[in-house]
């Protein structure tokens, strides 16, 4: 590793725990957050409403996070748009938390990021505004960085969004915080996916983020007994 690639590791991890100390320090000025998770289980469905406030944010994976990824990854449904075709164990995924968690993109060309929601609740139980105001962080997803070519400055992109916080604009938030990560941090000048054609849902997030469709390869993707498209899809994030 060059002194070149050590300086960008550690500056990643720098703007990472700045973000969480940031983090930390709204919740304490702004309430008391030990309150926060009895209020969640109350006001869980109200996490778009006009009660409470949420953004998004991406950090890095941590051993806590081997349930959310066992179940997304083996979801069937994903494997479409991936390169799987097996369920995996969970020791597998636990081994891949742990190599890849401080990994370092120049060298393995991939980085996974977690996606958490915080969500800042304003009210009671009884929909009445509090004086006080609490944060909670839940994870909705997760985001990859692959084919990593820092020479050429682009990247693939792959999303997961957890499947109880779909339809909720979520995924367009993720895809916008990883364009500003990538373009601040690792000096990245467009970004590309593949998608499958039959795929509506992912075809309208990337569309709706700004992605301009490049391509079709043919009978790309073989599910369900049949051929299937992708389409090939990138976005410049750097100004011209």
């Amino acid at each position: 590793m060059t002194s070149i690639d050590i300086i960008r590791k550690y500056f990643f991890w720098y703007q990472y725990i700045k973000k969480r100390i940031y983090s930390f320090l709204w919740c304490v000025f702004l309430g008391n957050p030990r309150k926060s998770v009895f209020l969640h289980r109350r006001f869980h469905s109200l996490s778009m409403s006009e009660h409470t406030n949420h953004s998004i944010f991406l950090r890095a994976m941590e051993p806590e996070d081997i349930d959310a990824i066992f179940r997304w990854e083996n979801d069937p449904k994903v494997w479409v748009d991936s390169a799987s075709h097996q369920p995996f164990s969970r020791k597998a995924l636990s081994q891949f938390i742990e190599e890849n968690s401080g990994a370092d993109i120049y060298s393995c060309r991939q980085l996974r990021l977690m996606a958490d929601k915080e969500e800042i609740i304003k009210c009671d139980e009884t929909g009445e505004l509090q004086k006080n105001v609490f944060c909670k962080h839940f994870t909705v997803g997760c985001i990859d960085l692959f084919d990593f070519d820092p020479y050429h400055r682009r990247a693939g992109v792959g999303i997961i969004v957890d499947n109880h916080y779909r339809r909720q604009g979520i995924g367009l938030q993720m895809l916008l915080e990883l364009e500003d990560f990538g373009r601040e941090h690792l000096q990245l000048h467009q970004l590309h996916c593949s998608v499958a054609s039959n795929n509506k849902a992912s075809i309208a997030l990337f569309e709706r983020a700004g992605y301009s469709r490049c391509g079709v390869l043919n009978e790309w993707i073989f599910s369900d007994g049949k051929w299937i498209d992708a389409f090939m899809y990138q976005k410049i994030i750097t100004l011209s």
